[in-house]
């Protein structure tokens, strides 16, 4: 006794098919914004976020800050423990970023070793106390290297600027100072 008929078969099998393609296309969309690597966003998601972020500061006056995360050493972790090690610690210290984070907060992958993280909600004060939770963290977080490992930050409160160039260049100059 069969239930299906050809015809049914050839149905399911397209569908099938579709389905395919429409689970292909949503890990598609899902990594032209996220990175492969930590799974944070990815860079070019920052010119969105932050537009949506200046967008409420004009409509509500609700402040916001960047911090931007530079790992220190990170080449030192490539040479002596190799470039699988290397992305492994990534994926540590992004697990870990996002830990010490608040649900609303933003992190990003900014470039290879460096991460920024955007604020919503936030003044300078309030991002600082993030960066010393992190750094406070980070003390008494091992890697898999078994070692602890550091990061400077720069901190920058959005205050009016006309790009997101201004503002990074701000924090840029924190973290450079820091």
């Amino acid at each position: 006794l069969e239930i299906f008929g050809q015809n049914d078969i050839y149905l399911f099998f397209g569908f099938a098919e579709q389905l395919g393609h429409a689970i292909l296309n949503s890990q598609y969309y899902q990594w032209s914004f996220k990175d492969s690597l930590t799974g944070l966003y990815v860079r070019r998601q920052l010119d969105e976020k932050f537009a949506q972020l200046v967008e409420e500061y004009q409509l509500k006056q609700r402040s916001f800050s960047l911090l931007l995360i530079d790992f220190d050493y990170f080449k030192q972790v490539n040479d002596e423990f190799g470039h699988n090690v290397g992305d492994q610690v990534l994926r540590e210290f992004s697990d870990f970023l996002v830990s010490h984070l608040r649900d609303k907060d933003i992190p990003i992958r900014y470039g290879g070793e460096e991460f920024a993280v955007l604020l919503p909600d936030a003044t300078v004060q309030a991002a600082r106390k993030v960066a010393e939770r992190i750094s406070t963290g980070l003390a008494e977080f091992r890697f898999v290297t078994g070692k602890q490992h550091t990061v400077s930050q720069g901190i920058a409160e959005y205050n009016g600027e006309s790009s997101l160039e201004l503002f990074v260049a701000r924090a840029d100059k924190a973290l450079y100072d820091a």
